[in-house]
């Protein structure tokens, strides 16, 4: 199945340049995809919907043998809210540059972190959401990169699901999800990911293209479904390769 989806990716992009491949990826993914044999689920918030695999039923032998991962809260975590009615045996994790009124919601389901978790370490200029508007302003916040948010933070080998949405931060993530990348090179496995690619420049849209091609390349990770809202792509991609990802979600009973 995933041989397929990935000759399918190769044979509809080999001859895209940067642009092309960004105004009709959402698109190609979906169609190559095959996952009627996968345990899929939506789960939606305010404005999106996130995708995640169903765990078999004999997945997690104990409480909080699970992980589940938010990077960027945006005051809304309906999202979680679902997914832990549906696996009360994960544990939630969630971090944001904004401390009110995201820890206070974030608690109702798990542990809230207060940083920006992106592709460096130290006080930088991030894009957050602001206390009682809805509006995004450029400030000055405390960054950690994901890498060591995970190792050093969460603390757990396996990750079942990862939700980026980091406000263009996610660029610099990009290269810490690829094999020989930082996260790799941490010991941590991520399972499964929904990461939001924000409307990009020409220079951004470069390094989408570049981790595409070197995703595919690394025959790790598999993108299965994508959408566009508003210029961005919201992306999901599933762990093929991992023997625990795949007992866990892929293996049939």
């Amino acid at each position: 199945m995933f041989e397929r989806n990935a000759e399918c990716l190769r044979t509809r992009t080999e001859t895209m340049d940067v642009e092309e491949l960004w105004n009709r990826i959402p698109m190609i993914i979906n169609q190559c995809s095959e996952r009627r044999f996968l345990r899929i689920r939506g789960y939606s918030n305010r404005d999106e919907i996130k995708v995640h695999v169903m765990p078999s039923e004999e997945a997690f032998l104990s409480e909080y043998a699970c992980s589940i991962v938010s990077l960027g809260v945006g005051r809304d975590v309906q999202v979680e809210k679902k997914m832990k009615k549906d696996m009360p045996l994960c544990a939630f994790y969630g971090a944001d540059p904004i401390k009110d009124p995201n820890q206070e919601m974030y608690e109702e389901v798990g542990v809230f972190y207060h940083i920006a978790v992106g592709g460096k370490n130290g006080t930088s200029e991030a894009t957050v959401l602001e206390p009682d508007t809805a509006n995004y302003r450029v400030r000055e916040v405390k960054h950690v990169d994901i890498a060591t948010f995970l190792r050093s933070f969460i603390r757990k080998q396996i990750i079942d699901q990862l939700m980026i949405d980091i406000e263009w931060e996610e660029y610099d993530v990009l290269p810490f999800l690829l094999k020989g990348g930082d996260i790799e090179n941490t010991n941590v496995v991520l399972c499964q990911l929904n990461i939001e690619i924000h409307d990009p420049d020409y220079a951004q849209k470069a390094q989408f293209f570049e981790f595409f091609l070197e995703l595919l390349d690394d025959a790790r990770y598999m993108p299965l479904v994508a959408d566009t809202m508003l210029g961005h792509i919201r992306l999901y991609i599933l762990n093929h390769e991992h023997p625990e990802c795949r007992r866990r979600y892929i293996e049939m009973e």
